[in-house]
């Protein structure tokens, strides 16, 4: 169809997109595997809170899959601010644990026949941080009327242990990490797979609205040492079109264009790129090239890309001052009473 080498290139960089989702995949798959395992070793060694406490070096003890079996309603003692999550004591047969569950997690466990159903839970394990072992030795205190009963806080780790289960939601996987890479790199992949087709199926769209004579024609004039191929622009300029391949296959030729403007892309008030503006007889507006301008060599690109288009038509309106602007609308009034 096309012989020229510059199509084929532009058809290689489509595959780019292709083979970036193909990775992203790849790469979500192995984070899903890495925490599906880890999930199942937690799962593997999860043990009783009692069990866990009874660990002989600490770093055994924390950030381990834990549950116990229910057998009071919670009872809060200690939140903090801007957060509904708060740390409960909770107690199963024989002990008593400090537990941070959320409010939806209490209302499960505040059953008035707990005592006899007891409800199981699980969770992470954390070290206790001190300040909560204060407010929880107080509020044990306060519920003791003897005082031999009372404890201090050098009493909280025989008493309670040195860690707390964690239900909420952001500790409830021990994969957790994994999971959110994988499901980034998915979203990732799927994107890349979303714009490569909707790319390739622009670009042969593009390409079946001209026939044999006009493949043959465009062809040639993109063959010839007096067109411009602008690699990073994805444009060719040749004697009577511009090709554009910047996500698509857009013909345009120079006759058929009425006004042409630059326009300039801001991010916080600061130029980041500016795009060449094409307005066609049929009242389309069409955007053929996007340069960023942050060095002397992209400016200079645009500024030619700009002035070739315009000088290869007499007719066609320059500038996007009020006056071009009412010259254009002029114009096109002409061509649509057509």
């Amino acid at each position: 169809m096309f012989t020229n080498k510059a199509v084929e290139k532009e058809r290689k960089k489509q595959k780019l997109f292709l083979w970036i989702g193909i990775l992203s995949i790849i790469i979500m798959i192995i984070f899903f595997f890495y925490g599906n395992k880890k999930t199942d070793e937690a799962e593997k060694t999860k043990d009783t809170m009692h069990n866990v406490i009874l660990k002989e070096k600490e770093e055994h003890r924390n950030n381990k899959k834990a549950y116990l079996d229910v057998y009071t309603t919670p009872y809060k003692f200690a939140v903090y601010e801007d957060t509904s999550d708060a740390y409960y004591f909770v107690m199963d047969d024989k002990y008593m644990y400090v537990v941070y569950m959320t409010v939806a997690d209490y209302y499960k466990l505040n059953k008035k026949d707990i005592e006899t159903n007891p409800i199981k839970i699980e969770g992470v394990t954390e070290k206790t941080p001190d300040d909560i072992k204060k407010l929880a030795i107080d509020a044990y205190n306060d519920a003791m009327e003897n005082e031999e009963d009372k404890l201090t806080l050098n009493d909280f780790d025989n008493y309670f242990g040195s860690i707390y289960l964690d239900m909420t939601p952001s500790n409830d996987s021990i994969g957790g990490f994994e999971y959110l890479m994988g499901t980034i790199f998915g979203v990732l992949g799927l994107t890349m797979f979303i714009i490569f087709f909707v790319i390739k199926i622009r670009f042969k769209n593009g390409i079946k609205k001209l026939d044999s004579n006009e493949i043959m024609k465009i062809d040639m004039e993109m063959n010839s040492p007096d067109s411009f191929y602008y690699e990073k622009a994805h444009l060719y300029l040749t004697k009577n079109y511009i090709i554009n391949f910047a996500g698509t296959f857009n013909v345009i030729n120079y006759k058929d264009i009425i006004w042409i403007y630059p326009f300039i892309t801001r991010t916080n008030g600061i130029k980041t790129s500016q795009s060449i503006m094409v307005v066609t007889k049929d009242g389309k507006r069409k955007n053929v090239a996007d340069i960023d301008c942050f060095t002397k060599g992209k400016k200079e690109i645009f500024d030619e890309i700009f002035n070739t288009i315009a000088s290869k038509n007499d007719t066609i309106i320059v500038g996007y001052d009020k006056e071009s602007q009412m010259k254009a609308k002029e114009e096109l009034k002409k061509y649509k009473t057509k």
